[in-house]
């Protein structure tokens, strides 16, 4: 809800189909709901945003997460206006859920220790041309 009333805040020309791919855009993740069944409800417009800001790869070790993470956002950079916003969204609000976290859970320290491990190259790839990215 929270990625959706700021997308709403921050661009109100935004339409009913984004608003509401936005209030879905973690139900493939953490349910059993399918692309088809959001396609049904809803269309094939909301169920193509809400597919683009889906993490499509369950990767075990911390080179493959890295990996796996920046290859979707190079999709999601070339992507329409519309899936960048959410996925920013989605991106602002999970930074500021970390606020919430109580300093001596096992969650925050893991964080902590590695935001301060990966600070210097965690988005670097982030700076290069789009051109050198897509080939």
């Amino acid at each position: 809800m929270r990625v959706a009333l700021m997308l709403i805040y921050f661009d109100r020309n935004i339409t009913s189909k984004v608003f509401i791919a936005a209030l879905l855009h973690d139900v493939l993740e953490d349910t059993s709901v399918t692309k088809l069944m959001i396609e049904e409800k809803f269309g094939n417009y909301v169920a193509k945003l809400v597919q683009a800001v889906t993490r499509r790869h369950k990767s075990e070790g911390l080179q493959e997460k890295r990996e796996a993470k920046r290859q979707n956002w190079e999709e999601i950079i070339l992507d329409d206006h519309e899936v960048r916003a959410i996925k920013t969204f989605e991106d602002l609000d999970n930074m500021m859920c970390w606020k919430t976290i109580p300093p001596t859970s096992p969650v925050q320290k893991k964080s902590r220790a590695g935001l301060k491990k990966h600070k210097k190259c965690h988005f670097h790839w982030l700076t290069q041309p789009i051109c050198k990215r897509t080939r």
